[in-house]
């Protein structure tokens, strides 16, 4: 019986699926109809929806009830057995069998009815016994729903039951959304191909650029724009708000930077060029003294090109005139720096003085942002319009500061690039003077350097020590400078021009450090520092003479820095290097490695060994200052850019909202304590001659009878003038987006004075004389 009930299961399946397609052509055609029907009355009374809901709200309806209809006529196995009886004309074998079997399975008749049923299934096909065939007219649902669409797709909203005026709002709503949508895409779209160029170029300033924060904030107002979250003037004024802070920004930006530029040419005017000088160096003086660091560069380039085809002479008068200029530039450096600390102490006093804790002024000192400056001030018990005129000045006096601190650190650096650059001269001049004997034998040292020639000059050192009563001192400097056991190059660990107090200080920095000192022995009776353990640490070599190593030598950044209290301990571990170098206490060991082991290692000024590593420095330093000259040029140009595209996009706004946004954009600009625009000036010819009229003094004199009439003031006139102004005053305040504090004290002035003005009205209307007139009227003038 088992394929009996197979095939009747699949026949019952398969008339399911023949009455749910059957169903769904006349379905869909009804839904289609019906979607025809809505798109009709949407385009003509609706809101205006969009095509597909017209397609696929029908479809999906027309599938549904299909299904449903499809779901309610299902047959059960015996009446799909029977229909494939009536098909196939089996004379009800199928479905006779199947209801014998489930009533007497054990009757002999059911059992071979139900073995010949089993036969017959096994070769019936449902397919060609239950077929499912398509009329034409089923695809009539296609057309209908197509109509729908194109009812909706070509037909524009008409909006018949809504007001003409209602829909002209709407329309020009629209119409603004577009325009205010397109107007900040294009702003954003500039800048960002501005970003994009910046990005292609790696020199351009990206601080000019708009800022990321910037384009986020025109997105989210696009964003907003497009969900009806933003009225069209709405995100037109916020996009305007966007460019009009940027503006404010890149001219703070400007300013700042025109301020450290002009610190810095003040502190370069008084640089001198005198005749002891060389050329390009008297060049490079005089560009720096006018404040021209483009000319100052080019003597600089002029001077590196020059320098290899200088002779012994000149490279010595182009080694003392880099010096003198480095001399000068520590001055004015030094100078700025005092002139600085005093600036800051009497400000710091100041603030104290109102009260304020150290570190509350410490901390006011260090912001430039006049908004959080008033809030910390008002935080701190501080009145309001007290701490909003304090915070102003603050802001001003700690971006002057800023700038004369950038102003004094490119002093130093550009004095110590001019010390680098004097450095490389050296060393070009002694490596011309180097001996050109070469060694015996390889790994022998040549006599003269290793033996005799040293013993000899110890000799002559010590003869000139007994004669002189400063041979100590001079015993100290000459310690700084010993033979290597190359003897080719003399190394230097300090500037002799360096003055005593700076001395003192590395000292005093190294015994802190824990490095060897005068009279420290070396570990393993190596050698003996003697007095270059001032120096630092001992190093041998294969005869036992004690040499200074160069790894110990400090840059002068790093003496400037110790000055100033700063200790750069990583800086000097790294100068430590495992061929030739130790750390700090120890001595080396000898290594004895022959003629190369005393090779010269250069670490003045940073240049590692590197020929011109000061010139390119130098370079570098003016090629900066040239930059920063320009950036602030630059800075000025990007904030007027963006200021007119904030113009530009207010020029679709109302001349009402222009004039709101105005009012918004002064009081946030008066709120930021920014400075306030040019007033509009016209010129004057002040040598035109007068028209020849009586001037005041004619008039008025004491010999003038009008001069000598009283003239009667009414209090009521003064009055009702006062109260014409305190209302102009009141309306002014009205139109005002964000009052500001000082308004209460003219209000009140304004509300006590017509007070007192109107009691002397009062007392005025009751006594009539002209005595009386004429005094109140001196009192009215006196008020």
């Amino acid at each position: 019986m088992e394929p009996l009930t197979t095939l009747a299961s699949r026949a019952a399946r398969r008339i399911l699926l023949r009455g749910f397609v059957f169903a769904l052509g006349p379905c869909l055609a009804i839904a289609g109809i019906l979607g025809i029907l809505a798109a009709l009355a949407d385009r003509l009374v609706g809101p205006g929806l969009a095509w597909w809901w017209f397609v696929a709200v029908p479809g999906g309806l027309g599938v549904l009830s299909a299904g449903v209809i499809a779901w309610m006529r299902r047959a059960t196995p015996i009446m799909a057995a029977s229909e494939v009886d009536d098909a196939l004309r089996l004379q009800d074998r199928l479905s006779s069998a199947l209801d014998l079997g489930q009533r007497a399975p054990n009757d002999p008749f059911v059992v071979i009815a139900l073995r010949q049923s089993r036969e017959l299934a096994s070769k019936i096909r449902l397919s060609q016994a239950l077929p499912i065939r398509i009329r034409p007219a089923w695809w009539s649902w296609t057309g209908a729903l197509g109509a729908a669409a194109a009812i909706a797709l070509l037909v524009p909203p008409m909006h018949l039951l809504m007001d003409q005026q209602a829909q002209a709002e709407q329309a020009q709503v629209e119409e603004q959304r577009s325009a205010a949508e397109k107007a900040i895409d294009e702003a954003t779209r500039f800048d960002r191909d501005e970003m994009a160029e910046a990005e292609i170029e790696p020199d351009a300033p990206m601080a000019d650029l708009a800022s990321d924060e910037d384009l986020r904030r025109l997105d989210r107002i696009r964003e907003q724009l497009n969900k009806g979250e933003l009225r069209p003037d709405e995100a037109v004024t916020e996009a305007a708000r966007v460019f009009e802070e940027q503006a404010r920004r890149l001219e703070q930006e400007a300013r700042d930077r025109q301020k450290a530029s002009q610190a810095l040419q003040e502190r370069l005017a008084s640089l001198s060029s005198g005749d002891k000088q060389s050329g390009r160096v008297r060049e490079m003086a005089d560009a720096l003294s006018r404040g021209d660091a483009q000319a100052a560069q080019r003597a600089a380039e002029a001077l590196e090109r020059e320098m290899a085809g200088m002779s012994e002479q000149e490279r010595a008068e182009t080694l003392e005139s880099l010096r003198d200029l480095a001399d000068q530039l520590d001055r004015q450096g030094q100078q700025a720096q005092e002139d600085l600390d005093r600036a800051r102490e009497r400000a710091m006093e100041s603030l104290m003085d109102r009260g304020l804790s150290e570190e509350d002024a410490r901390n006011l000192l260090d912001e430039t942002d006049p908004n959080a400056l008033r809030e910390t001030l008002e935080s701190l018990g501080m009145d309001p319009n007290d701490a909003e005129e304090l915070a102003r000045r603050l802001s001003e006096q700690n971006r002057q500061r800023q700038a004369e601190e950038e102003a004094a650190q490119s002093l130093e650096e550009l004095a110590d690039s001019l010390r680098d650059a004097a450095d490389d001269l050296e060393r070009e001049q002694q490596a011309s003077q180097e001996p050109t004997d070469t060694p015996d034998a390889p790994g022998e040292a040549p006599a003269d350097q290793n033996g005799d020639g040293q013993q000899d000059q110890q000799d002559q050192q010590a003869q000139q020590d007994s004669q002189d009563p400063n041979a100590e001192q001079r015993q100290g400097d000459n310690a700084q400078q010993r033979p290597q056991d190359n003897g080719q190059q003399r190394e230097q660990t300090g500037d002799p021009r360096e003055p005593r107090e700076q001395r003192e200080q590395q000292e005093q920095q190294k015994k802190e450090q824990g490095e060897p000192q005068e009279g420290a022995e070396c570990e393993e009776g190596s050698c003996e520092s003697g007095e270059s353990g001032k120096q630092g640490d001992a190093e041998c070599d294969g005869s036992g003479q004690s040499t200074s190593p160069a790894g110990t030598q400090q840059t002068r950044d790093e003496q400037r820095e110790g000055q100033s209290g700063e200790k750069r301990e990583g800086q000097q571990q790294d100068q430590q290097k495992p061929d030739g170098s130790h750390a700090q206490g120890e001595c080396s060991e000898c290594d004895g490695s022959g003629p190369g082991a005393g090779q010269q290692r250069q670490t003045s000024g940073g240049s590692a060994g590197k020929e011109g590593a000061g010139m390119d420095r130098l370079r570098r330093q003016l090629d900066q200052m040239n930059n920063q000259q320009q950036s602030g040029r630059n800075s000025e140009q990007r904030a007027a850019d963006a200021r007119s595209r904030a113009q530009r996009l207010l020029e679709g706004l109302s001349p009402e909202e222009r004039r709101q946004l105005e009012q918004l954009a002064r009081a946030q600009q008066r709120e930021s304590g920014a400075e306030p625009p040019a007033t509009d000036r016209e010129s004057v010819d002040l040598r035109r001659q007068g028209d020849g009229g009586r001037v005041v003094a004619q008039v008025e004199g004491q010999d003038s009878a009008e001069g000598r009439r009283q003239v009667r003031v009414s209090q009521r006139e003064l009055l009702d003038e006062l109260l014409a102004a305190q209302a102009a005053g009141d309306r002014a305040r009205d139109d005002r987006t964000a009052a500001t504090r000082r308004y209460t004290n003219v209000e009140r002035y304004f509300q006590t004075t017509s007070q007192r003005l109107r009691e002397r009205a009062t007392d005025e209307s009751g006594d009539g004389s002209g005595d009386s007139g004429t005094s109140g009227g001196a009192s009215g003038r006196d008020e």
